[in-house]
């Protein structure tokens, strides 16, 4: 059973599988866990054996299923850290091969490109003399996966720096996600990554899931309503220094004058946008749209779901009579058992902000409050 569950291949850095060997002996668990726009990494421990000391080494490759709905579909997952221990266990942490992805960069995508040709130009494809290709790739060697994307970018700068596959995909400011206002990358295969669209799973397609219903298959519970997200104005403003002498121009964009008026605004700087200096009414007619909405969380964790087609991305109906929630949630990570072929859990969420969006709040570079 664990031959077919579970392989395991020597790797020299350059292929990924060189060589196959003998499955690991004494399989304890192996579980695939999966977060959305993020990582998909395998935790496998194993018997300290004297096969699985000299095998399960960094840099081997194990291939697995990630998840039930790929039956009889194997993913790549490479070893990147071993830890024995005195109860004479070996713990194995793997990554997809599609992590390589981080390591492969990219010229700067300065000027509008198609979803195709974008696709083309992060696959490596060096056909039709593409204007931008992979910085640290040799010639022909493209990346490891195939990056495919549905027609949702049309006319877009991406980037203005070197980059990482990775980080344009869904890493930083200014990638896939940002651009295209939502979405979630679905490994379709082992060596293949399509971005969706954020609805492209509905609950009116074939493979419906069942509902998560509050004491029947929940696990956890939480949700947050932050009003300090939601601007009920902007505070607008343009600065040059012209001649040694510095000129600034500033405006308030309120949308309500009567609502929350005592709540956070919102600085934007449009220097950018203009190279003589603006009136007021030109700065308030270029502001980004405001919204007095706040932000809502709500998140949830299901252990031991059934249903076999619960992949990232997908939404499922959650029901909470209690705090009046009937409303669709996000599958935002999965954690798969290998060896009983279930979901040991799943987590759910609505959470609109970007993986991208929040690596830039905690570094400090969003838009400055003004209180």
């Amino acid at each position: 059973m664990t031959k077919k569950i579970i392989s395991l291949y020597r790797s020299n850095g350059l292929k990924t599988k060189v060589e196959k060997l003998q499955p690991p002996e004494q399989i304890i668990s192996a579980e695939v866990t999966e977060k959305l726009n993020d990582s998909l990494t395998l935790s496998m421990v194993c018997v300290c054996t004297e096969y699985n000391v000299k095998y399960l080494t960094i840099g081997n490759t194990i291939m697995c299923n990630k998840d039930t709905l790929f039956d009889g579909s194997e993913f790549t997952f490479e070893i990147y850290d071993v830890k024995y221990s005195i109860d004479g266990r070996i713990t194995v942490m793997a990554e997809h091969i599609s992590s390589r992805l981080r390591n492969i960069y990219v010229q700067p995508i300065t000027k509008p490109f198609s979803a195709y040709q974008l696709s083309c130009i992060l696959s490596g494809y060096t056909g039709g003399n593409p204007p931008y290709m992979l910085i640290n790739r040799k010639y022909l060697e493209g990346s490891p996966i195939i990056i495919e994307i549905d027609d949702v970018i049309n006319g877009k700068v991406m980037t203005d720096s070197i980059k990482s596959i990775s980080d344009i995909m869904a890493g930083s400011s200014g990638s896939i996600l940002d651009v295209c206002g939502g979405g979630f990358w679905e490994h379709t295969g082992d060596f293949k990554m399509t971005f969706r669209k954020e609805n492209y799973y509905s609950q009116d397609s074939e493979h419906q899931l069942a509902p998560i219903v509050y004491s029947h298959n929940m696990s956890g519970f939480n949700r947050e309503i932050d009003m300090d997200n939601a601007k009920s104005n902007q505070v607008l403003f343009w600065k040059k220094e012209v001649d040694g002498v510095v000129e600034h121009v500033w405006a308030c964009n309120r949308k309500f004058d009567d609502e929350y008026y005592m709540q956070a605004s919102q600085l934007v700087d449009l220097s950018s946008k203009f190279e003589t200096k603006p009136t007021e009414a030109q700065l308030i007619a270029t502001a980004p749209a405001v919204s007095t909405s706040p932000e809502v969380t709500t998140t949830c964790s299901v252990a031991n779901y059934e249903n076999r087609n619960a992949v990232c991305g997908k939404k499922v109906r959650v029901i909470f009579p209690k705090f009046n929630v009937n409303e669709e949630l996000q599958i935002v990570e999965t954690v798969y058992n290998v060896l009983t072929d279930n979901y040991k859990s799943i987590k759910l969420g609505t959470s609109k902000k970007t993986l991208s969006k929040t690596i830039a709040e905690i570094a400090g570079k969003t838009g400055t409050n003004v209180y």
